[in-house]
């Protein structure tokens, strides 16, 4: 009697799912690719082993290199599988934004957690990559305004202006400096060397330049000046550039008069 009672408590809990058993629950898959004009996605996750009794498991969109509210309308909740059931799915609502993100591809990362009368599986986390539906941006790239300035006079604190050709959506940085041609020129030059700082949507910064002129004639109508641009983590098509310096001294010229000596007739040029 009593060990025909312990058979019947035992085989209940069994189709509860109150004992320890094989059911694994993961997803049927680590990673998807889609875009985000796709609309509404529909995940997999998978029942394997025992499907005797009930079993649950909860999910979160916890993370990625996407935003919520902006990409995609967060989703979370708990899967219930039912006696012999074996697969239930995750529904998740991408977002169109219409425009060409800094980023082409963005992930959101969706985990499983606390698993009730089941064990997780490999494929405890999947991650949707989301793509842009939108061509990509052409290149960033930079242009300058007139980049010749007069030689001067001693020390004179200028500008120029710097621009990239369309906005952006993130911080850009990049390196800047000069360097004389012929390298270590002795006369007048051009000196700068500093950051750029692009933040975004600003597509124009001024660039601090240093002019040393002087009052004599230093060989040449103009000096030539290059500017070395180092691009920071985004890429920028930045080729070398140069900035003229206009002489604005006189030759200095050299003049032979004729003088006469002697009472004669003769002359010393």
């Amino acid at each position: 009697m009593r060990a025909g009672l312990i058979s019947v408590v035992f085989s209940s809990l069994l189709a509860m799912g109150a004992v320890a058993q094989s059911s694994v629950i993961q997803f049927a898959t680590y990673h998807q690719t889609v875009f985000e004009d796709d609309g509404t996605i529909e995940i997999s996750v998978v029942r394997t082993g025992s499907l005797s009794g009930s079993a649950s498991v909860d999910y979160d969109t916890t993370g990625g290199s996407t935003h919520a509210a902006g990409d995609y309308i967060p989703a979370s909740g708990t899967l219930t599988f039912g006696n012999d059931e074996s697969e239930k799915t995750i529904s998740l609502t991408l977002i169109d934004d219409d425009t060409t993100n800094a980023t082409p591809a963005r992930t959101i990362e969706i985990v499983l957690s606390n698993h009730v009368y089941s064990s997780p599986g490999q494929y405890y986390a999947f991650y949707l990559e989301i793509k842009d539906d939108e061509p990509p941006p052409p290149p960033l790239t930079f242009s300058y305004d007139d980049l010749t300035h007069d030689e001067g006079d001693g020390v004179v604190h200028t500008y120029f202006t710097i621009n990239l050709n369309r906005p952006h959506t993130e911080t850009i940085y990049a390196g800047f400096k000069t360097y004389s041609s012929p390298a270590g020129y002795n006369g007048a030059r051009a000196l700068t060397s500093t950051a750029i700082v692009f933040p975004p949507g600003i597509t124009s910064v001024q660039i601090p330049l240093e002019v040393r002129g002087n009052d004599t004639y230093d060989g040449s109508a103009t000096k030539s000046f290059h500017f070395s641009i180092q691009p920071g983590l985004v890429p920028i098509v930045a080729p070398d550039f140069d900035i003229i310096l206009t002489e604005d001294d006189p030759e200095a010229t050299v003049s032979i008069a004729r003088v006469r000596t002697g009472s004669g007739t003769g002359c010393a040029d």
